[in-house]
């Protein structure tokens, strides 16, 4: 009879080595795993038998993560039904593999991609799992940062274009199919991107389920019964250039996971540990015993990283002023977040929040509630129009770190202007995103956007109420989000529910809207309407705010304004399209003494005035 083996899934990195710019001119490996690397282990461990996935990573893949990650778990599936002597299976993922075997195990245990756990789904080798490890992981997403080399973040801009480039040109060539998608595969890993996000809401799912699992099958008290939870083990190297521990691991309750730090080794020499001297064999044995040992011997490893020294890299919510341990943290049963908007630093989110902590403290049940005001700096209004997207991943990363955080805690929202389009966006973008209470104040989002995303999901399962405060003076959604859906203007995504309210959803009521409020665009976020908010984002009752009727003046005003706001881009824009129309009337009439210089000058001059035209317009 075999012995009973552990089946090793390796999980490689971005990039092949014969990637022209990485061979060429940065002179780098590219992700696989070294054929050493393989031999150092199935030499030293003689139960453990190595699963290399075949995947499609190189620099300029168009693959979707998740069509990756069902690549692995194929080639799992296959993998087993040949081998019958694998007792245990244990997941290693390293760099941009390491989400990739994050995915691989929720898929596993039958959790969906809006993190919702159905049992009929999970694997027969599910259980088998023991472990994951992730080996210099960007299980949060990549980021450019101070850390990373200089000529990488000098040339990351060029790189980027370039990659999206080639990308968009070898999308052309692929099959029509969900496999492949207009973002590059590297793409997909940013910080804060959908994919990111929900592997993250999945993974911690998973777990939720498993420790609940595992609370009943104590409760039989019979071993044959017991469920030993899979946990995660986090190897970096102290000198990693891309990566630092707050990216790949998790706030909040860690007693599933361990953290192990690789003295004298950057991103690359994670894999190096076949070479020769003292640094390289501590990072083989290190290794070695992650992939060996219990997680009890582990914990009592002297090396091991404890979870507060992690804490000091992560920055600061504003979640409460004492040092929380489980205890507190299972209490927490709802959590608020609020964002502010555009050419707002945010300082009413933190006067709201004392009032939602005021109002549980009055029902003895201020442990129960905790609130996140995290901010994303000024946004001018370029920043607004062009950083959209930008802003739309940090939020959803916010959202992630409360939610693991605060597993067991519903999640509500309060957000004014930008704040209002991130929450849409992340609900559009990300399955796994759901909020219990959400209100929207000076909302630019489309007024079609609910009743769009009731038509693609469940809306009532993601979420429970909406409250949509309309100033009846909001000239800044009128004038401009506003007038911009009225002139179908799409490409911007949008819309004026903060001035004209959103349409009803069919079929779903979830929605109030206040028609209208005394005041302009940051009408609903003063002081007055404080107490109401966190009244309603704590019970869920509506409440009965004063309204009034908008003026007649101000329906004359916002029923003109796409002509006015159409007006002003044309005046931003009339000098670039003075030169469109003279440049060739110049060339056909051959003026002279109009060279090409001259015509260089007029271009430069245009453009000056139209982008000066656009500063003082931003300052507004």
């Amino acid at each position: 009879m075999s012995q009973n083996k552990t089946l090793l899934v390796i999980v490689r990195g971005w990039c092949d080595s014969e990637d022209f710019f990485l061979k060429h001119l940065f002179k780098q490996p590219g992700g696989e795993f070294p054929h050493e690397f393989i031999l150092s282990i199935t030499s030293e461990l003689k139960h453990v038998e190595i699963l290399q996935p075949t995947l499609e990573m190189d620099m300029f893949s168009m693959r979707t993560a998740e069509s990756l990650a069902q690549n692995i778990y194929d080639q799992i599936e296959s993998k087993l039904s040949q081998s019958h002597d694998i007792s245990s299976i244990i997941l290693l993922g390293y760099s941009a593999g390491s989400t990739l075997v994050r995915r691989v195990f929720t898929m596993a245990h039958g959790v969906n991609r809006d993190a919702s756990i159905d049992e009929s789904k999970k694997a027969g080798w599910a259980n088998k799992i023991s472990r994951t490890i992730i080996l210099s992981g960007i299980t949060r997403g990549w980021e450019i940062s101070s850390a990373t080399p200089t000529i990488i973040r000098f040339l990351a801009p060029i790189f980027e274009l370039i990659i999206r480039c080639v990308g968009l040109f070898k999308q052309r060539k692929c099959p029509k199919t969900s496999d492949f998608s207009r973002t590059p595969f590297i793409m997909q890993l940013q910080r804060g991107a959908p994919f990111i996000i929900s592997t993250r809401l999945q993974y911690l799912a998973a777990f939720k389920h498993l420790i609940a699992k595992q609370k009943q099958l104590d409760k039989v008290n019979n071993d044959e019964y017991r469920m030993d939870l899979p946990f995660t083990v986090f190897i970096l190297g102290s000198r990693d250039e891309f990566i630092s521990p707050v990216d790949c691991t998790e706030l909040g309750p860690r007693s599933e996971f361990i953290y192990f730090e690789l003295p004298g080794s950057n991103h690359m020499d994670a894999l190096k540990i076949y070479e020769g001297g003292d640094i390289s064999k501590k990072r083989r044995i290190c290794l070695l015993n992650v992939i060996s040992k219990s997680f009890q011997e582990l914990c009592a490893d002297p090396d091991v990283v404890l979870p507060n020294d992690i804490d000091d890299y992560l920055d600061p919510m504003d979640i409460s002023n004492i040092k929380e341990s489980d205890q507190y943290l299972s209490k927490v049963k709802d959590v608020v977040m609020i964002i502010h908007g555009i050419r707002d630093n945010g300082f009413w989110t933190k006067r709201v929040a004392r009032e939602i902590r005021k109002l549980r403290r009055k029902d003895g049940d201020g442990f129960s509630v905790r609130v996140a005001t995290p901010s994303y700096g000024f946004f001018s209004m370029l920043d607004f129009l062009i950083n959209r997207d930008k802003a739309t991943y940090w939020f959803l990363e916010k959202y992630a770190e409360v939610k693991s955080y605060y597993p067991e805690a519903q999640i509500s929202f309060i957000g004014h202007s930008n704040g209002t389009y991130l929450a849409a966006r992340a609900l559009h973008l990300c399955e796994a995103v759901r909020f219990k209470n959400v209100i929207f104040a000076g909302s630019v989002v489309r007024r079609d956007y609910w009743q769009e995303l009731a038509n693609t999901t469940n809306l009532q399962m993601r979420v429970s109420k909406i409250l949509n405060y309309i100033a009846a003076g909001d000239n800044v959604v009128a004038w401009l989000p506003g007038a911009f859906e009225r002139l179908h203007f799409s490409v911007l995504n949008l819309g004026g529910a903060g001035a004209y309210g959103f349409n009803e959803i069919k079929d779903v009521e979830i929605l109030n809207q206040i028609k209208y409020i005394g005041g302009g665009h940051s009408a609903a976020v003063s002081e007055e309407f404080w107490q109401e908010l966190a009244n309603f984002v704590i019970t869920g009752e509506y409440p009965s705010t004063k309204i009034i009727e908008r003026s007649w003046w101000k329906k004359i005003q916002y029923f003109g304004a796409p002509i006015i706001t159409f007006g002003v881009a044309v005046i931003v824009l009339l000098p670039l399209l003075i030169f469109a129309l003279w440049f060739p009337i110049f060339k056909l009439a051959d003026l002279e003494g109009w060279n090409n210089f001259s015509l260089l000058i007029l271009l430069f001059l245009s453009i000056s005035v139209s982008w000066v035209t656009l500063k003082i317009l931003n300052k507004f």
